[in-house]
């Protein structure tokens, strides 16, 4: 049962990480290391710029990542019968699922001005 326990914990992702990230970095120091390279390189984009262009949405933030991990390891029956890549693959996507939320100034503005098209899929505001 998923138990709402991690909403009390302050996560950091060194020296109080989810037990998930705890079990990549005994078992895989490479794979560990580049999963916390791109922590340390969206960190700010996630603390930061999605508060700014989402004002009145619920933080969307690092903690809101290790949130979704701390559920991830809840869910799974036995950690250790994931492989190393299966555990990374799990942090990336807690990590990463709300990064297109963190747009730069230039492209909101872009999309208010019905300037921003990619591929098919125009981005004019209604």
């Amino acid at each position: 049962m998923i138990t709402p326990k991690s909403f009390s914990v302050e996560y950091d992702f060194e020296s109080n990480p989810p037990e998930i990230i705890s079990v990549l970095k005994n078992r895989n120091a490479d794979l560990y290391n580049q999963v916390k390279n791109v922590f340390y390189d969206i960190k700010d984009a996630l603390d930061i710029r999605i508060a700014q262009v989402f004002e009145s949405y619920t933080l969307h933030n690092t903690q809101h990542s290790f949130r979704i991990m701390s559920y991830m390891g809840q869910l799974v029956q036995d950690i250790n019968l994931l492989t190393d890549l299966e555990i990374a693959m799990l942090v990336y996507s807690a990590l990463l699922h709300d990064i297109g939320m963190a747009a730069s100034k230039d492209e909101i503005d872009s999309i208010v001005k019905g300037n921003l098209i990619y591929q098919e899929i125009d981005y004019k505001s209604p």
